[in-house]
């Protein structure tokens, strides 16, 4: 099992690896997360996408960053 901690919420394990975003999530952030990032994880991931060189996803009907 990995130690790695989930990439938005920092508290759980990580259990799902998303290619493009480069990161790893848990379970409860997945599941709840399911129409799209929470407004209170964009900064966070913006971030890391710009970091890594990654591209920003269009953002879904729901104007949040799709999860997958």
């Amino acid at each position: 099992m990995s130690t790695e901690l989930c990439f938005t919420c920092q508290r759980n394990p990580a259990e799902r690896y998303l290619s493009r975003y480069d990161f790893h999530v848990c379970r409860a952030c997945w599941d709840a997360n399911w129409n799209g990032w929470a407004r209170e994880h964009e900064k966070r991931i913006v971030d890391h996408l710009k970091h890594h060189g990654l591209p920003v996803p269009v953002r879904n009907v729901w104007g949040l960053l799709p999860r997958e």
